[in-house]
């Protein structure tokens, strides 16, 4: 494999065991799989990724190493370790993803200070490691008036599991919920993916996956590759999703997983593809173990 470079797959009814000559094989980076199919596609994604031509367009992200870092450092002690959501959506800016402006508030008076200077229709979100999922925990109150942001946070403070904090953020409506994220895979390394989002991604399964980072070609072809890709386009008089957004937001996240080697998952959902632009409403990222 090293002197050719040709791509090696090992079918073997054996993979996943914990055998020596196995052990060997996957810390050489050879992938194995226990079902033929699976096999003869992953061949054929080698063969397919072999015609693409290499991405030759210059970065869209251009991130200041120091800042990046900063952030990387408010990671909470906890295992895994998180970026809870100001520090992720900060991350987000700093690779030139737009996330819609946002405030945390401690205290009633805090929060109808940022309620005010938002304006318009709010969303709340308890911002806790504890809370990983904050829905399913109660942890968000949405379509709040600027006149009950106080009693929004008090409700919300009494689920802190401590000290609350409360993010404020202006409500996002009308678009088409998407999920944009990666992850490290043990044999590919940095993975993007986009798919449908929102509350039932795992039960519609509806995402695709590329080895970052790509290039806008790479990631329009993404969009292109989802079962309900019909859905971006337009339909009974709703104009199309912008698309060209979400290619945006792909390649900007797949170069985020390709540069930071601490962050082992990523999150941005729902991403909300809009008629013209998308808007990030929730993220989501985990650190791997020091």
């Amino acid at each position: 494999m090293r002197r050719h470079a040709k791509p090696f797959i090992l079918h073997t009814i054996y993979a996943g065991e914990r055998l020596p000559a196995l052990e060997i094989l996957g810390a050489a980076g050879v992938p194995m799989y226990r079902s033929l199919e699976a096999s003869a596609k992953a061949m054929a994604a080698c063969w397919r990724a072999a015609q693409r031509p290499r991405a030759t367009s210059a970065r869209r992200s251009r991130p200041d190493r120091a800042r990046v870092e900063a952030i990387l450092a408010r990671a909470t002690p906890t295992s895994p370790r998180l970026l809870l959501e100001p520090d992720a959506r900060e991350l987000l800016a700093v690779y030139g993803i737009a996330v819609p402006a946002s405030r945390v508030a401690t205290t009633p008076a805090a929060a109808t200070e940022a309620a005010r200077a938002l304006g318009g229709r709010l969303a709340f979100k308890l911002v806790a490691p504890e809370l990983l999922h904050k829905s399913e925990a109660g942890g968000v109150l949405l379509d709040v008036a600027p006149e009950q942001a106080a009693d929004a946070f008090r409700a919300l403070a009494a689920r802190a599991p401590g000290t609350p904090r409360v993010l404020v953020t202006p409500m996002i409506t009308g678009g088409l919920e998407t999920v944009v994220g990666g992850f490290r895979d043990p044999q590919f390394g940095p993975v993007v993916m986009f798919g449908l989002g929102g509350l039932d991604v795992e039960a519609l399964a509806d995402v695709v996956f590329r080895v970052a980072p790509v290039d806008g070609d790479e990631a329009r072809a993404m969009t292109a590759e989802i079962r309900a890709h019909r859905l971006l386009g337009a339909r009974r008089g709703r104009p199309p999703r912008d698309v060209d957004a979400a290619v945006d937001v792909i390649v900007r996240v797949s170069e985020l997983m390709a540069d930071v080697a601490a962050l082992a998952e990523l999150d941005l959902n729902p991403l909300f593809l809009l008629e013209r632009g998308a808007a990030v409403a929730d993220a989501r990222a985990v650190l791997g173990a020091r």
